[in-house]
């Protein structure tokens, strides 16, 4: 009977494990063999999962246990968003099919995960929460950042707070209709985010379990607590060394530029939003490079031959170094980095100012902080 009783918790153990997966498989048109898909969980540690085709299908296991998350679906080498989808995958089955690699008309069907994700881009996303308007405010304001409009910054940043300010609130009132469903922790996080504790722990105190058992979730948590409060003390302190090598294999050092106003840009060749906020670095870098401003880069690559690729195909002419050992290098357990992108304003005594400033009001932080050297 012992034995009997062992075997079954032996199976039982080995079921659980097996609920704590996503099992994955994708049929694609056009592709030949060996071509890969990277399926990327951009928060917390940017995990990452990869399989490559073989007769046009994908196959793949996914570690769920930590909880479900948005992630980035990538098939191809090329980090064209029409060749990925962005969703909230959990543990259970996803099926992806595709005439070709393009994925615009793909068929995904699986798990009620899926339905769920489907239902809130359908009530959410395509409708009452479109970026099309934000993202058009922050295009006007590059431009006229360019221009060294001063007055039409202003403007276009004050139309983006009240912008961000009504998405929140569509989103908070769906919220609380919708207050355990798993998928909308996307919703949490892309448009409830905020560093005021209580509004966050009234927010969760309305949300369920389910919702709150993420890892969307569970990570926002982190960062209102141990995260957060670590980095609010070290506002107006020095910041650890970080010596790193260029892509010229030339060792750099963080100290090398006191004197100098410094923002520090932790990114990852990988990483869209990283990618999507070059251009604003490369003209605030433009505009203020000569007046004693820096960006220093600090990529948590593991492939140093994409990292250069991004470097030369988003034209960041700003220092570059690369972490030794990528997502697991020193530069990010001394900097407590859980996430890309994550950005860091330090002065020019080297003392930090800011942690990731508003793109909206980082010229002016940088700005003022010149003025003060």
């Amino acid at each position: 009977m012992k034995k009997i009783l062992t075997g079954l918790a032996l199976l039982s153990g080995m079921t659980a494990a097996a609920q704590d997966k996503l099992e994955f498989t994708a049929e694609v048109g056009g592709v030949p063999d060996g071509t890969v898909v990277r399926i990327m969980r951009p928060l917390g540690n940017s995990a990452t999962d990869s399989a490559y085709s073989k007769d046009g299908k994908f196959k793949a296991t996914i570690d769920m246990s930590e909880g479900g998350s948005t992630y980035i679906i990538q098939f191809g080498d090329a980090l064209d968003q029409n060749h990925g989808l962005f969703m909230y995958l959990d543990k259970g089955k996803l099926n992806i099919k595709s005439e070709s690699i393009v994925m615009k008309n793909a068929q995904v069907t699986g798990s009620s995960f899926v339905d769920d994700w489907k239902t809130i881009e359908r009530e959410l996303l395509d409708k009452t929460l479109s970026t099309e308007k934000l993202n058009k405010l922050e295009e006007q304001y590059a431009e006229a950042m360019q221009l060294g409009d001063k007055e039409s910054m202003a403007q276009f940043a004050e139309q983006q707070i009240v912008e961000k300010e009504a998405l929140s609130k569509i989103a908070h009132e769906w919220l609380v209709r919708n207050p355990d469903l798993p998928a909308a922790s996307y919703v949490v996080n892309a448009f409830m985010s905020t560093n005021n504790r209580i509004k966050w722990k009234a927010l969760m105190d309305e949300m369920g379990p389910k919702l709150k058992g993420t890892f969307t979730i569970k990570y926002m948590n982190s960062l209102m607590t141990r995260d957060s409060n670590e980095w609010l003390t070290r506002i107006g302190q020095k910041l650890p060394e970080i010596s790193l090598k260029d892509k010229n294999g030339k060792t750099v050092n963080l100290s090398d530029l006191q004197g100098k106003v410094v923002l520090i840009d932790f990114w990852a060749s990988w990483c869209k939003p990283c990618r999507a906020q070059a251009p604003r670095l490369a003209k605030l870098y433009e505009k203020y490079k000569d007046q004693g401003f820096e960006i220093l880069g600090v990529s948590i690559d593991d492939d140093q031959n994409k990292w250069k690729q991004a470097i030369s195909e988003d034209k960041m002419t700003w220092m570059q170094l690369i972490g030794e050992k990528g997502k697991q290098s020193k530069v990010m357990a001394d900097y407590k980095i859980t996430g890309v992108p994550r950005t860091l304003l330090v002065s020019s005594k080297g003392l930090l100012v800011q942690n990731n400033p508003a793109p909206e009001k980082l010229e002016e932080l940088v700005e003022f902080l010149l003025d003060q050297k």
